[in-house]
């Protein structure tokens, strides 16, 4: 799975990317965590210097 969107901070990209995968494997765990980082990012996006690196804020 590519997901070469996100890197270049197309979150709207790389969301359709995570999708598809999720037609395949609904049960996909990592597919569905980043569709959910690609939605969080898309309302509030990281700074332009963002190192990709996502830090969690709960456990």
């Amino acid at each position: 799975m590519r997901y070469t969107g996100s890197r270049r901070m197309q979150w709207s990209a790389a969301a359709g990317e995570f999708e598809r995968a999720l037609e395949i494997d609904a049960g996909d765990g990592p597919s569905r965590t980043f569709l959910a980082r690609c939605v969080e990012y898309q309302e509030h996006p990281p700074p332009p210097d963002w190192d990709s690196v996502h830090v969690m804020k709960t456990k």
